[in-house]
């Protein structure tokens, strides 16, 4: 081990020691100590933690009473602190956070913790308690093939970030998916929703009432205004995720009746379609009946049709026509 990384190993080490000592009148004794930092992947000798104790104590206001066996404390009068120390467990933690919620976070926010990321790469990198490469055996997958994210404007996207988060309406130049130009708009930021690679903001436009929903990387500019968000009467963003905004409504609810291979069925054996699901056997072999109240959108169709010939929908009648000229439509595709 080279000289700078025992000597980073060391002053980690002391932090740890520094955190896990009270202030008078409680105490905590050597032992106490070496059992903190073992759980911190710092195996080192009690005469080691003694001796960091009293160097320690040369500078700053710690002190050991005359008790056998002894205990320290921050002194009565000592001033409080706030060490930056992370443990290996909280390290890791932090990692994982940057991987996975990075895009997720306002800016002022990433570079606030951008301290805290480096300091748990370097505590990670210090152990060999095995934690170091817990990120590396850890992934999130996604359903379908594997899309590339789409690229989001990073200018655009801090200001519609602080928008939400400061609550200040925000002028952007939006471009829809058809359009072969952007147009400009100002919006009342209301929530974000991340769904697969695709982060959506949710709005309202000014003049308008009703909440919608924006890509963020259809979004070329964006900036924040002093003016407040006008938030929607009775807004919540669960109710409108629920009420299937996102999943491209096409309609209310309906009851959902349809016939699907025993194979297939395992999914919504452990993962239910709703909380009154119901699944019964079916006259033909292999097959069961799936009944379950459900928002009739685009996304349902599309999870339906990913069943192929496995699947059958049996009611209601408007979704059976619909699936029935979709498969008339699929036939002449590949006569």
């Amino acid at each position: 081990m080279n000289g700078k990384h025992t000597m980073r190993d060391t002053f980690h080490r002391q932090l740890l020691i520094l955190n896990a000592i009270p202030r008078y009148p409680r105490k905590i004794g050597t032992d106490s100590i070496k059992c903190q930092l073992s759980s911190a992947g710092h195996e080192v000798s009690l005469r080691t933690i003694q001796r960091d104790l009293v160097k320690l104590a040369e500078t700053l206001p710690i002190v050991c009473d005359d008790a056998k066996p002894g205990g320290w404390s921050w002194a009565k009068d000592a001033q409080a602190m706030d060490l930056p120390a992370l443990d290996p467990h909280a390290a890791v933690t932090l990692q994982l956070a940057k991987t996975y919620l990075e895009r997720l976070l306002p800016q002022a926010t990433l570079a606030h913790l951008a301290p805290q990321f480096l300091l748990a790469a370097e505590t990670l990198d210090a152990h060999g308690n095995g934690l170091r490469k817990w990120p590396d055996k850890i992934r999130v997958l996604h359903r379908g093939p594997n899309l590339a994210t789409p690229e989001v404007n990073p200018t655009a996207q801090a200001e519609l970030y602080e928008g939400l988060l400061k609550e200040k309406q925000v002028r952007i130049q939006y471009r829809s998916p058809q359009a072969e130009s952007a147009k400009e708009y100002v919006i009342n930021p209301l929530g974000l929703v991340v769904r697969d690679r695709i982060t959506y903001l949710v709005c309202t436009f000014q003049g308008y009432t009703d909440p919608r929903h924006i890509a963020l990387h259809r979004v070329e500019f964006a900036e924040r205004l002093d003016e407040p968000v006008s938030v929607p009467d009775g807004f919540d963003l669960d109710t409108f995720i629920r009420n299937g905004e996102l999943d491209f409504a096409t309609g209310g609810t309906i009851r959902l009746r349809f016939a699907l291979s025993e194979n297939a069925a395992v999914q919504l054996r452990e993962c239910p379609l709703s909380v009154d699901q119901e699944i019964e056997p079916s006259e033909e072999e292999g097959y069961v009946i799936t009944t379950a109240t459900v928002q009739d959108s685009w996304e349902l169709r599309w999870w339906l049709l990913s069943f192929g010939d496995e699947a059958e929908v049996l009611e209601p009648a408007s979704l059976r026509e619909v699936f029935r000229q979709v498969t008339v439509n699929t036939a002449v595709y590949y006569r």
